[in-house]
This record gives structure tokens, C-alpha cells and sequence, in this order.
């Protein structure tokens, strides 16, 4: 049964880990992306006097896209930032229970937040929603927050089988 489970968890952090590397490196195009127009919106401002209109408005939306594209594969490498301070004072076994307790409340909320974001990418789309100033649609958006929420489910999902099941047991065998 452990091995099961390790072999399954396994599968699904190979599925996972190549569309979160895909999302994370989306997002650092949009990040190099919004470097340059932040400069050639500085540079048309204050050199050449003639301000590009909706740059506030792009930036906003290229962010949300930088967050939600990154954030899962910052979660599933552990490069998350923690305080752990308290915790590590703990024995073992309250940890263990602590850190059971975070990973399933971690899972509701981000299933919640992913299927709320996904009910607002619908009817933004059905209601065809825009940005005032360049009408970007606000759909594509709501849909990247609900991929990005729904994968840090699926990773913590996966991190919640790992308390139980711990990598080094799949090695054993």
C-alpha cells in the first residue's frame, strides 16, 4: 500500500513539475517583458515628453500573470520563504500534526480561491469584461489566477501524501 501511494504521488509531481517549469518560465518572459515597456515607458515620458497611455494598466496585468504563473513552481521547489521559529522548538509529533493541519486547510482554501476565480474568468468572458483604457480582456486573467491557485492545490495536495508517505520510503524498495 506505501508503495502505491509513493508510486502515485510520484506520477503526479512528473505531470505537475514540467507545467509548473512551463508557467514559471511563462512568467519570466512577462517579467523581462514588463521591464522593457516600464523603460520605454519612462524613456517616452520623460526624454521625448509624449507618455504611452495604459502602461499603469499593462503592468497590472502582466503582474497578476508573473504571481500566479510563478508561485506554484516557487511552492513546489521549496523556495517559499517560512517562519519556523515556534515550530522547530515543537517535538516531532505536534509538528507532524501542525503541519498536517496547515496542508489541509492550505488545500480548501486554494480550492476555493480556484473555483471562485474560475466562476469570475466565466462570467468575466460571458460578460466580456475589459481594462478601460487598452480593453484587455480581464477573463484571460481570472483564468491564470484559478491555474495558478488550482496547481498550489494539487502541490499541496501532494505535499500532504508526503507527510505520510515520505520520498525516502519509495527509495527503500
Amino acid at each position: 500500500m506505501n508503495n502505491f501511494f509513493n508510486k502515485f504521488i510520484n506520477i503526479i509531481e512528473k505531470i505537475i513539475s514540467p507545467i509548473c517549469k512551463g508557467a514559471f518560465l511563462t512568467g519570466t518572459v512577462i517579467l523581462l517583458s514588463m521591464m522593457l515597456v516600464t523603460g520605454y515607458s519612462v524613456f517616452m515620458r520623460y526624454i521625448v515628453q509624449n507618455p504611452i497611455l495604459g502602461t499603469m494598466e499593462l503592468l497590472e496585468s502582466m503582474m497578476v500573470l508573473i504571481i500566479f504563473l510563478g508561485l506554484p513552481w516557487t511552492t513546489l521547489k521549496k523556495e517559499t520563504m517560512s517562519v519556523s521559529a515556534i515550530v522547530d522548538r515543537l517535538n516531532p509529533t505536534v509538528q507532524k500534526i501542525l503541519s498536517i493541519i496547515a496542508h489541509l486547510l492550505g488545500i480548501i482554501m486554494f480550492a476555493l480561491i480556484a473555483m471562485s476565480q474560475i466562476k469570475e474568468a466565466q462570467y468575466s468572458l460571458m460578460v466580456l469584461e475589459r481594462s478601460d483604457i487598452l480593453r484587455i480582456p480581464r477573463y484571460p486573467l481570472y483564468y491564470t489566477i484559478g491555474f495558478g491557485v488550482g496547481m498550489m492545490c494539487l502541490i499541496y495536495i501532494i505535499k500532504f501524501f508526503r507527510i505520510f508517505f515520505p520520498k525516502e520510503a519509495a527509495i527503500e524498495k
